[in-house]
């Protein structure tokens, strides 16, 4: 697979799952006004990491990004077992 298509494909579903779980945090009462201004300190630095990231994801080789990611997933899985 892309890395291009990898990353568009990871960065619609983690908006799709934040855009379903703010209101739905919200409604439910979990949300409240200092985690609203939490979220507009923080903010600043999600636009960094987001600038960083393409900056990064520009120069990175493909075959060591597969190589990592298929690492971490294989972590992942081990650390499921415990």
């Amino acid at each position: 697979m892309d890395i291009k298509i990898f990353r568009a494909t990871m960065i619609g579903v983690l908006a799709l799952v934040t855009a379903i779980r703010i209101p739905t945090l919200a409604i439910s009462g979990v949300l409240n006004a200092n985690h609203v201004k939490t979220s507009l300190i923080i903010f600043p630095v999600f636009l960094l990491a987001q600038f960083l990231g393409k900056r990064a994801f520009t120069k990175i080789n493909e075959k060591l990004f597969k190589n990592i990611l298929l690492a971490l997933l294989c972590l992942s899985g081990v650390a499921l077992f415990f």
